[in-house]
């Protein structure tokens, strides 16, 4: 879910996505060298991911766009 906000004649955009998730029976890989041999894939029974995410765009003239992600 986000929301995005233009201003400054539609010259600057904020936007805002956030997001919650829930996994169930995740696959997850890990890194084994093969001298150890042993499976690299295992399942998580349950995981959840949760953030939010940031962008700010700047249009200047000469048709050049700044933004910035977090």
């Amino acid at each position: 879910m986000g929301i995005a906000q233009s201003v400054w004649a539609e010259r600057l955009v904020v936007t805002l996505n956030w997001f919650t998730q829930q996994f169930r029976d995740l696959v997850q890989y890990t890194f084994v060298p093969p001298e150890h041999g042993g499976p690299n894939f295992f399942n998580v029974a349950a995981a959840d991911a949760e953030g939010i995410e940031a962008e700010v765009m700047l249009a200047i003239p000469l048709g050049v766009q700044l933004s910035g992600t977090y």
